[in-house]
C-alpha cells in the first residue's frame, strides 16, 4: 500500500482551529497562505519536512510577545501574522512566512538517526540549521530551540518523511518584542522576597541580589543572560554545609548563617564582595536552554570562573559539597533578557574552607574554621568588579 503525500498527511489536520495542540492545523493554514501546499504534494519530490505542531506555533506567538492561552490556535496564528507584517519592509507578511516555512523543508527523506549523523541540515531556504541529539539549533539564539517529538517522527510519506517538532524553526534572529515581557529580575521578584518557608521559590536569591546590588543587572532588558537560580531549599542546604543547624523552611536562618559565614571568610569582615562574587558565578552570557548548556559542556560565567555541565549536574569549584542539579519544571524559563535555570544547590566559585556535607554529623563550620585561620592567608577571589559587562553585549 502506497503512502499519502506530505501534503495529504498535513491535510489530515482539517485546518479548523480546534485547540488540539499536537496536530497541524496552524501549519496547514500557513502553507495555504504561503501557497506551498502544492510543493509538498509533488509526487516526484523527496523531502524531509520538519512540522511544528499547533502547540509549537502557540509557543512562537508567546515568544513574539502575544498573550496566548493554551489551545488558542486562531489567536496564535493571527499574532504571528501580525508580527510578520510588522517585520516586513512593505507590510506584506507572506514572503517572510514563506521563508520561515521553506526553512522547515530539507532535500532528501531522512530519518532522525540520519539527521543526527549529518549534524548540519541544508534547507530549501538556503539557510542551514544544526541537529544536536534531539535538538534542532536554528538562527535565533534567544528563543528555545525545537526538539523532535517522541512518537511523531519518521512519518513516511510517498514523497518524503515528516518529523514533528515542538517549536518553530527560525531562520533569523528575531528582534525582541516591545511588549512588557518579564525580565529575569521580574521572575525572581515574583517570589516576593518574604521568608515564607516555601522551599521552591527564590526569596533568598532575591534578598541576596538586593544586598549585593545586582538586581539592576538582571533587570536590564537589553541584556541576554542565563541565570542559574538556586531555590530557597538550595540556600538552606548551603547553610547546613557551612555548619549551621537550619530547619527545613527556615529561610531567614539560612540567609543569616550564609551572611555570617561570608563575613567570617572576608579579610575585612565585609560579606558583600564575596556574596556578589558567588551570585555572579550564577550568571552566564547568552540565554541558553539546558540542552545548549549540556552540549557546550563548559560554561563561562560573569565572574570569569567556569562551570562544567555533566548531564543534569553542574560541577563547581568546591569538591566537598554536593554539586547542584537542574530542577525539573524550573528549567528553560524564558524571559525578556534571557533564561532562568532553577538549581537545587548553590554554585560555589571557591573551595570553601571547613564546608562539607554533614548529613547529620557534627562538623566544623566555615565560621569556626575562619576564626582559627590567619585571614590574610585565605585565598579568595578578587572582588574587584569582574567583567560581567561582557554579558550585556
Amino acid at each position: 500500500m502506497s503512502h499519502p503525500s506530505i501534503a495529504d498527511i498535513v491535510k489530515t489536520s482539517d485546518g479548523v482551529f480546534d485547540g488540539e495542540g499536537d496536530d497541524l492545523d496552524i501549519l496547514r493554514r500557513a502553507l495555504e497562505a504561503a501557497d506551498l501546499i502544492d510543493v509538498l504534494a509533488d509526487p516526484h519530490a523527496d523531502f524531509t519536512v520538519f512540522a511544528p505542531t499547533d502547540d509549537a506555533f502557540i509557543e512562537l506567538a508567546r515568544s513574539l510577545g502575544a498573550d496566548i492561552a493554551d489551545g488558542d490556535d486562531e489567536a496564535a496564528f493571527n499574532a504571528i501574522i501580525e508580527s510578520l507584517t510588522e517585520l516586513a519592509p512593505d507590510g506584506d507578511p507572506i514572503p517572510i512566512l514563506r521563508d520561515v516555512l521553506l526553512y522547515h523543508v530539507a532535500p532528501g527523506a531522512r530519518d532522525v538517526a540520519h539527521l543526527q549523523d549529518a549534524g548540519t541540515i541544508d534547507t530549501a531556504l538556503g539557510v542551514p540549521f544544526d541537529v544536536k541529539g534531539t535538538e534542532l539549533v536554528d538562527q535565533d539564539p534567544d528563543i528555545g530551540n525545537p526538539m523532535f517529538i517522541d512518537g511523531l517522527t519518521d512519518i513516511q510519506a510517498s514523497n518524503g518523511v515528516i518529523q514533528a517538532i515542538d517549536r518553530v524553526l527560525l531562520p533569523i534572529d528575531l528582534p525582541a518584542s516591545d511588549d512588557d515581557a518579564p525580565t529575569i529580575a521580574d521572575i525572581v521578584a515574583q517570589s516576593g522576597g518574604e521568608f515564607d518557608g516555601d522551599g521552591s521559590d527564590f526569596d533568598i536569591l532575591l534578598q541576596a541580589l538586593q544586598a549585593a546590588d545586582l538586581v539592576d543587572v538582571v533587570a536590564d532588558p537589553s541584556a541576554d543572560f542565563t541565570v542559574f537560580a538556586p531555590t530557597d531549599d538550595a540556600f538552606i542546604e548551603l547553610a547546613r554545609s557551612l555548619g549551621a543547624h537550619v530547619e527545613d523552611g527556615d529561610d531567614a536562618g539560612a540567609f543569616q548563617a550564609i551572611v555570617d559565614a561570608l563575613t567570617a571568610l572576608s579579610p575585612d569582615g565585609d560579606p558583600i564582595p564575596l556574596l556578589r562574587d558567588v551570585l555572579l558565578y550564577h550568571v552566564s552570557p547568552g540565554g541558553k536552554t539546558v540542552t545548549d548548556l549540556q552540549n557546550d559542556g563548559t560554561i563561562e560565567t560573569a565572574l570569569g570562573v567556569t562551570i562544567h555541565v555533566n548531564d543534569l549536574e553542574l560541577n563547581d569549584q568546591d569538591p566537598d559539597i554536593e554539586n547542584p542539579q537542574f530542577i525539573d519544571d524550573l528549567t528553560n524559563i524564558e524571559t525578556a533578557n534571557g533564561v532562568i535555570q532553577g538549581i537545587d544547590r548553590v554554585l560555589l566559585p571557591i573551595d570553601v574552607p571547613g564546608a562539607e556535607e554533614n548529613n547529620g554529623r557534627e562538623t566544623s563550620s566555615a565560621l569556626d574554621v575562619a576564626d582559627s585561620m590567619d585571614l590574610d592567608d585565605l585565598i579568595v577571589i578578587d572582588s574587584v568588579a569582574p567583567p560581567y559587562d561582557a554579558c550585556l553585549s
